[in-house]
């Protein structure tokens, strides 16, 4: 095995080989990743792999997803620079925040050796599975969903999380599903909206003083709002009906029609969501910045020289090394302020 030193010369030889476009590259990615969890708002397929490919039926659902296009963390991931098949995406539809607990956000944390790359972006959207697995006491079940999006909070930001999405939800009243089973459905459905996106409310800016990290509580409830009171400046004609028939039969204009099915979004209104969604997301961390100092200079060079080779210590580029990359990343940006 070659020694340190000799692994440093290698290393800054070999800078003579990079060519610029990799540290373009890494200007332009900002966040390492977007990793998401979450349920079938969120799902790019992963429990339509689950069921054997059968759950949803495609068509008329489109790739798996629970809509007729991409879902919004598809069209987020590369407004971000990072290629939507290059994204991490573990929501799973059905899923309540027990579940994305238990099934997604500790298999990640474990799978990463309890360490997760400051540089990515994650993504927490869940809490309206919690409503339909107990639609008769909204109010306990609003308060345990929040509760747990808080303990996934925690654990994200312990694990190394600094940036964390969490949408509330849309008013679920006003859903096909919800509207079509009548008025204790409107009403339960009602207290839960109110209640989770109270409890969410007043409880993301505590944890996020506490944690020191930055959580964009997203005011999804907001934009649809927006959308209910003036479907045409978003292009809708239909904000009321659904795509999807009992029998899987289509009826309406996906392009101009806010629901695909009883409760979830057409492709359409995914892509305005997550465009709605980005200039909300805060300047990606300065990773490059390993000591701290505001400026990207020597003390950061030499760390990721004496980390050459030897793990994540001087790892600017959220692969969980130290390698080439990083420290073209670094001399990239040699100079600039965080």
């Amino acid at each position: 095995m070659p020694s340190r030193p000799s692994s440093i010369s290698c290393a800054l030889a070999a800078l003579a080989l990079l060519s610029l476009t990799t540290a373009e590259a890494a200007l332009a990615a900002g966040y390492a990743d977007v990793v998401t969890f979450g349920d079938s708002l969120s799902d790019n397929g992963n429990a339509w792999a689950a069921s054997g490919f059968t759950d949803p039926p495609v068509p008329p659902y489109w790739g798996g997803r629970l809509s007729n296009g991409p879902v919004w963390v598809e069209t987020l991931a590369p407004l971000l620079g990072v290629a939507d098949t290059a994204m991490t995406d573990l929501a799973f539809s059905g899923a309540p925040t027990a579940d994305i607990i238990d099934l997604q956000i500790v298999p990640y944390i474990n799978a990463h050796a309890g360490a997760i790359s400051p540089n990515n972006l994650y993504i927490l959207w869940g809490g309206a599975n919690d409503f339909l697995d107990a639609p008769l006491t909204p109010g306990s079940a609003a308060s345990a969903a929040v509760t747990n999006l808080a303990d996934a909070i925690t654990l994200l930001a312990n694990a190394g999380a600094t940036t964390i999405v969490v949408p509330n939800l849309p008013d679920l009243t006003a859903t096909p599903g919800v509207m079509e089973a009548g008025f204790l459905a409107e009403f339960f459905a009602g207290i839960f909206t109110d209640d989770f996106n109270n409890g969410l409310a007043s409880t993301l800016p505590g944890l996020e003083s506490s944690l020191g990290i930055d959580i964009v509580n997203v005011n999804t409830l907001s934009l649809f709002d927006q959308i209910l009171a003036n479907p045409a400046s978003f292009g809708f004609t239909n904000v009321t009906n659904r795509i999807v028939q009992d029998d899987l039969s289509l009826v309406g204009d996906p392009n101009t029609y806010l629901f695909w099915d009883e409760i979830h979004p057409t492709a359409v209104a995914h892509a305005i969501f997550a465009n709605w969604v980005f200039p909300q997301i805060p300047v990606p961390p300065c990773p490059e910045d390993l000591d701290g100092s505001g400026v990207i200079d020597l003390g950061d060079l030499t760390q990721v020289l004496f980390n050459f080779g030897t793990g994540a210590g001087g790892d600017v580029t959220g692969d969980g090394q130290t390698d080439l990359a990083d420290i073209s990343q670094v001399l990239f940006f040699f100079g600039q302020s965080c």
